[in-house]
């Protein structure tokens, strides 16, 4: 006889479980079974099940914790760039100062940037978000998916960006500039009425504004 009959995974275990219970408690007696095990069936069954949904709400809780976490973040970094790009800026910062940060000091010797880096980087890559109504967030740079790990290549100043409501456009001259950003993601509010559909490409720009290739354009649908 096989003893492979009890399932392996748990949610297939609980249903599996309650029928067994269920079953031996308005048969216990014509299977032959005493009042007692009768009892610790009921008794197996109810702490299995009530174990069991205290682990389903402990993973719901925990996912919701680490999309809070998650969320909290990417918050706290868009602060922290925003106050670092501030300070960089800012004549009085000394490399100490940044050293005592733990933010980026500039090479004492910094190497010699070719003119054309621009037209010899890779256009960048976007990814889009528009899971929130009105509004798509274009990240944008070498790895989009990540803006940890999405700093600009060397020599590139920002990326201008592109937009053309209703899809690829047929021609060059439909596509419009929406922006000029230095800092990813750029986030673009839609009005409208109606669900649109708004397609997006992206180009790097160098220190002199100088711009290179144009990435594969990206579509997206904005709700409203």
């Amino acid at each position: 006889m096989s003893v492979n009959y009890i399932p392996a995974a748990d949610a297939q275990f609980d249903e599996w479980m309650a029928n067994f219970a269920a079953y031996v408690n308005a048969h216990g007696a014509a299977l032959g079974l005493s009042p007692a095990e009768v009892t610790s069936v009921q008794t197996a069954n109810t702490n299995w099940h009530a174990a069991f949904a205290a682990h389903l709400q402990a993973q719901a809780a925990a996912r919701g914790k680490r999309e809070s976490k998650d969320g909290s973040r990417d918050d706290t970094e868009n602060t922290v760039r925003h106050i670092v790009k501030k300070v960089q800026a800012n004549s009085g910062t000394t490399d100490e100062d940044r050293k005592n940060l733990r933010i980026s000091v500039a090479d004492e010797k910094r190497t010699p940037v070719s003119e054309n880096v621009v037209e010899m980087t890779p256009a960048p890559l976007i990814r889009l978000d528009w899971s929130q109504r009105g509004r798509c967030v274009i990240h944008f740079g070498p790895n989009p998916a990540n803006e940890r790990e999405n700093a600009l290549p060397d020599g590139i100043r920002g990326a201008k960006i592109w937009f053309h409501v209703g899809g690829i456009p047929a021609t060059e001259a439909e596509w419009q500039w929406l922006a000029d950003d230095t800092n990813s993601p750029y986030v673009h509010a839609v009005a409208s009425a109606t669900p649109i559909t708004v397609a997006y490409r992206a180009q790097y720009f160098d220190t002199r504004m100088r711009t290179g290739p144009f990435c594969d354009p990206a579509i997206a649908t904005i709700t409203i």
